[in-house]
């Protein structure tokens, strides 16, 4: 369907800018307060993998080439 591909290629991108965002804090030393509570550098590492592995995921899934969408064909063992 259309609106799936495009609605998991929105996903992908706004995780990709998520993404971004988390590395530009990092080399640019911006912090993040919320209330008295200060978020370190470290759960910036996690967001990036996290979001950088939920961009690439969403993408391939978008994707009609991409391996998770063939089918293999079955061995004739």
């Amino acid at each position: 369907m259309k609106s799936q591909t495009t609605g998991l290629k929105v996903a992908s991108v706004i995780f990709g800018l998520v993404c971004l965002v988390h590395i530009l804090r990092l080399i640019r030393g911006f912090q993040i307060v919320v209330g008295s509570y200060y978020f370190g550098r470290g759960l910036s590492l996690v967001a990036i993998i996290v979001s950088g592995f939920l961009c690439v995921w969403l993408w391939k899934l978008a994707c009609p080439g991409s391996s998770s969408t063939k089918a293999t064909p079955a061995s004739n063992s």
